[in-house]
């Protein structure tokens, strides 16, 4: 695929237009506690079987705190000992991680990347593991809601990463060839989703969980962080 012919660009989220542990370290953290019932002891069990390393703090690649959306986690952590039951851990998820955007910062730059994007003449869209409701939040939050034409969460109805029905739906909602299509995500989920839904182009940034070697394994490109799509895609500040 020539990147001149690339019309439309899906980012993740969580990992690509932020930064993930800075971001969601704690946040995951307060899950695990309130799914715990204020159990410390159960709090770090349920964060260990989510993907989270004990020693480093880290999370893990792939884990479902890494790339799954609040119906996973629940139940993991329900199955996993979790005193909250499913269907309510699901919904107290869901507000926790969507208060955490409130005062979440996207990767500097990225402002000044996105209306170079549009400057050009590409269509964006934002296609997360987290609820509509908080990718919204974050957009709002940011000031960055103005620069997307689509967004999708696990809870919009078009499918869960590595699906890409949430790749289909951007490219149904924004009359565009999946072959003209960028995907930029940190995770391995985002990257098969972007070769199921047969992208033009498939984008890892080292911002998140996904390190170098695995996501050098399966994109087409790695960047250390999304502002590199302007030497990539030829960006001026005029477009």
């Amino acid at each position: 695929m020539n990147r001149q012919d690339i019309r439309g660009v899906l980012f993740d989220k969580d990992g690509t237009l932020l930064h993930f542990e800075e971001s969601w370290g704690r946040t995951n953290q307060s899950a695990a506690l309130l799914a715990a019932g204020g159990e410390k002891g159960l709090a770090q069990q349920l964060l260990v079987a989510a993907g989270v390393d004990p020693d480093t703090g880290k999370t893990r690649s792939g884990s479902v705190l890494a790339a799954g959306n609040s119906s996973e986690i629940a139940e993991l952590w329900a199955a996993a000992g979790a005193r909250m039951p499913e269907t309510q851990l699901v919904a107290e998820l869901d507000v926790l991680f969507g208060s955490s955007m409130q005062t979440a910062s996207a990767i500097e730059g990225t402002a000044t990347l996105l209306e170079m994007l549009k400057a050009k003449g590409l269509i964006l869209g934002v296609a997360s593991s987290d609820s509509e409701a908080a990718i919204r939040v974050f957009l709002q939050t940011t000031g960055l809601a103005h620069l997307f034409d689509f967004v999708t969460g696990y809870d919009t109805g078009h499918g869960h990463k590595p699906s890409p029905g949430m790749l289909d739906a951007f490219c149904r909602s924004c009359d565009l060839a999946s072959a003209s299509v960028a995907v930029v995500g940190d995770n391995p989920q985002d990257i098969l989703m972007a070769r199921q839904g047969r992208a033009g182009l498939a984008i890892g940034v080292l911002t998140g969980t996904g390190s170098e070697e695995e996501l050098k394994s399966l994109a087409d490109v790695v960047l250390a962080d999304i502002t590199g799509l302007t030497a990539l895609f030829g960006l001026t500040a005029a477009g």
